[in-house]
């Protein structure tokens, strides 16, 4: 009877020693696979594209008599016809994030798109005194790849701690005869990063 209970206590033991064992490594797995996850989320977290602007709306309301040749349209510098923004990149380390400009025009938009002349240029500087050209004046619907999200702007790589500035000056054709001296042009600007 004696060597039946040690039996049973020795079976009892080795039972109790194996779920200990599968537990301690189960939890191990556990801990090891949360910490993997949250490196992988600060990672996201502090690796970011960010898009600054000053205006209220994040993009341009260019009106029906905003009309101008290529030439003078790229001399435009009032409010109803450019729109700055500011794309900056907070990355930890040595990876470079791809991102995208698009201008999508808004569906309450009354100016034909082929109408619409945009241009853009970028500078590392806020004076644009040494602007380089992205886009030369270019009619909105020749450039629209995408419907959903809209015309192409640039394409670009963010390395570490990057700023790049950039000027979007819109206007209207100066063959466009204006049915409604209201009518107008209305896009937002958007970015995705990759």
């Amino acid at each position: 009877m004696a060597s039946r209970k040690k039996k049973n206590q020795n079976h009892l033991i080795i039972i109790s020693v194996v779920i200990l064992l599968i537990v301690t490594v189960g939890v191990f797995f556990c801990i090891k696979a949360y910490v993997d996850k949250q490196k992988n989320r600060s990672i996201l977290i502090t690796n970011t594209v960010t898009m600054n602007y000053t205006d209220d709306y994040n993009g341009i309301v260019v009106p029906a008599t905003s009309i101008a040749n290529d030439i003078d349209g790229k001399l435009l510098n009032t409010k109803e016809n450019v729109f700055d923004f500011v794309i900056s990149s907070n990355i930890k380390n040595n990876t470079k994030t791809k991102y995208t400009i698009y201008l999508k025009k808004e569906n309450d938009s009354n100016i034909p798109s082929d109408m619409v002349k945009v241009y853009l240029q970028s500078s590392l500087d806020n004076e644009f005194k040494n602007a380089k050209e992205e886009i030369i004046p270019t009619a909105y619907n020749k450039k629209v790849k995408n419907e959903k999200k809209g015309m192409l702007l640039k394409s670009g790589v963010l390395s570490k701690n990057t700023k790049v500035y950039y000027r979007l000056k819109v206007w209207i054709d100066q063959s466009y005869v204006a049915q409604n001296p209201n009518d107008y042009f209305k896009a937002t600007v958007n970015i995705n990063a990759e």
